[in-house]
């Protein structure tokens, strides 16, 4: 009873020190300590039941030595196998792939070359690149060196060092991946040159090239050559590389000068060009016009052209009134008022929407005249905004000469300035083909347009065989002035039949014509379908830019209608036919 006593005085020794060990231990020791105080407990259990001591006898003795062991292998072998375990799970877990950089396109070793552009691929993780002793940085792809002149790397060795960066940051002592080579000097003698091959001379091929003596300020010169580049001037400018065709005085303000000329032609076949050595040029010179006038005799007994109008079922007028939808095209109407058919231009029926004359004789300055007016949101007519007089019965046929001429009155505030620019395009008078038979779809074949461009407001636009408008003439546009036009007008889609249109414009009443230069001399116009029906003439507004008004909501004139006859020498007869404008 003693020794239990004893025995059981030493264990609760022991259990203070079992549990320092346990407190004092780490998170990844402390199965094994557990297992080391198990052991101690277990010892302590045997001594006060009697274990060791010598009244067991040796028997008792061995069974305790036994158990004691055995609870020794028993605490400590499950611990040993676990932490066993983990080491090798943790040594299989951190045997990882080691990340890797392949190069590509490197430069020769050795080369001449002062540049190169490296590709790379990486297995994982954030590239950095470095040329020789250079900082890293991260890594473009390609790695370009020496892209320019002033960056092109020196003669000598180059190395460049590749480094990753898998989330530990980079070693620069350790790159992943390098590549060293040598740039030599490009110096070595070059071999003895082989016998230069024998060279024709370049050539430069002019064409559509300007009377010797001419009264037309522009020029279009064509230009072709056997090889290199092409290089033109006119006069004394310095050359340019030159457009085919060469353009000259293709607007007003860029209308040649009255005297001589001279265009020069280069080619660059690579060495560059010497300017006193032209490969071709061309003189001309540009003569004053004698008068305003056409060259051809006048009639000695002058007598005013006839007024285009006519009675007939094909004469319409096209503008929108209060009875006209606005979401559908409207019809064009009929030459009568009422039952009454129309005799003459002051006798035309009035057109009116929304109580404002759209179409209609009225009187201006003391002269009998036509409104016309189109408003934005009037209702369409074939995609336009229209007021227009259309004279149908004028059969204009192909290589005859004819006369016209009109006055028109634009409203003060027709101008550039309250235009909305270039977009903002309308015609006043216009020569149309017949829808039926017709090839031109960029419309009519001549026509005479106002548009947004402040001092050449006024454009005159021929269309021919090829479906492209062609403009012929510009002119500045002066609202709230009377503005009088003669054309002479020779359509003809062959060269046979030699197509001529000359267009003068006079500005103010009493004032003498200008004749407008031509910029596209000679170009074919008309209608290649015309048959029976002809091309036939109109006067008045059509917008057909209906979305552009600028800061007006109106387009508004007056006209005097349309001059017409057939002839060859219609000058001054066209000139009275509205010289009170």
């Amino acid at each position: 009873m003693a020794k239990l006593l004893r025995s059981t005085t030493a264990l609760v020794q022991l259990l203070p020190l079992v549990s320092t060990k346990l407190i004092s231990t780490r998170p990844h020791q402390l199965s094994r300590s557990i297992g080391f105080g198990l052991t101690y407990l277990s010892l302590a259990v045997l001594a006060a039941c009697g274990g060791g001591g010598a009244e067991t006898g040796g028997e008792s003795a061995g069974v305790s030595s036994a158990g004691v062991s055995a609870s020794s292998e028993a605490s400590s072998s499950p611990d040993q196998t676990a932490l066993s375990t983990r080491t090798t799970a943790t040594a299989t877990a951190t045997t990882t792939t080691k990340p890797t950089i392949v190069l590509g396109n490197l430069p020769t070793n050795p080369t001449t070359s002062t540049s190169a552009s490296i590709t790379y691929t990486a297995s994982s993780g954030t590239v950095y690149c470095r040329l020789d002793s250079y900082l890293p940085i991260a890594c473009p792809k390609p790695f370009v060196l020496g892209a320019t002149t002033a960056s092109a790397l020196s003669v000598g060795s180059h190395k460049v060092d590749y480094f990753l960066d898998t989330g530990a940051g980079i070693d620069l002592a350790n790159p992943t991946a390098t590549y060293t080579w040598t740039i030599q000097s490009a110096t070595a003698p070059a071999p003895a040159p082989a016998p230069a091959p024998a060279t024709t001379t370049p050539t430069v091929t002019l064409g559509n090239l300007p009377s010797n003596h001419t009264t037309s300020t522009s020029a279009s010169i064509s230009n072709t050559t056997t090889s290199g580049k092409i290089y033109c001037r006119l006069d004394s400018y310095t050359p340019v590389a030159c457009p085919n065709p060469f353009v000259l005085g293709a607007t007003a303000d860029q209308a040649l000068s009255v005297g001589t000329h001279s265009v020069n032609f280069y080619v660059d076949t690579g060495a560059g060009i010497d300017a006193t050595k032209p490969t071709n040029s061309y003189t001309w010179t540009i003569d004053a016009p004698t008068s305003s006038t056409p060259t051809t005799t006048a009639p000695t007994t002058t007598t005013a052209l006839a007024s285009a109008f006519k009675t007939g079922p094909d004469y319409a007028l096209e503008a929108p009134s209060d009875a006209d939808s606005t979401s559908t095209s409207y019809a064009a109407k009929a030459y009568s008022n009422g039952t009454t058919v129309a005799s003459s231009l002051s006798s035309l029926p009035t057109i009116s929407r929304s109580g404002v004359v759209r179409l209609g004789p009225t009187t201006a300055d003391g002269k009998s005249v036509i409104r016309h007016e189109v408003r934005n949101g009037d209702p369409l007519r074939n995609g336009g905004n229209r007021s227009e007089l259309s004279y149908d019965d004028m059969q204009i046929q192909h290589g005859v000469d004819y006369w016209m001429s009109f006055a028109i009155k634009l409203d003060s505030d027709w101008t550039a300035a309250n235009s909305a620019g270039s977009s903002d395009q309308q015609s006043f008078m216009q020569v149309h083909q017949q829808n039926s038979e017709t090839t031109l779809t960029n419309g009519g074949p001549f026509g005479i347009k106002w548009r947004g461009v402040a001092g050449r407001e006024i454009e005159v636009f021929s269309l021919g065989p090829n479906n492209s408008p062609v403009t012929r003439f510009t002119a500045a546009s002066t609202a709230g002035t009377w503005m009088r036009f003669i054309v002479h007008y020779r359509s003809g889609v062959t060269t046979s039949q030699s197509p001529t249109l000359e267009v003068w414009q006079a500005v103010g009443t009493g004032a003498s014509y200008t004749k407008l230069t031509d910029l596209a001399p000679g170009s074919l116009f008309g209608d290649p379908a015309q048959n029976l029906t002809r091309d036939w003439a109109k006067v008045g507004i059509y917008k057909w830019t209906s979305g552009y008004y600028g800061s007006t909501s109106k387009r508004g004139m007056y006209s005097s209608g349309l001059y017409f006859a057939k002839g060859t020498s219609l000058y001054n007869d066209a000139a009275a036919a509205v010289s009170g404008f």
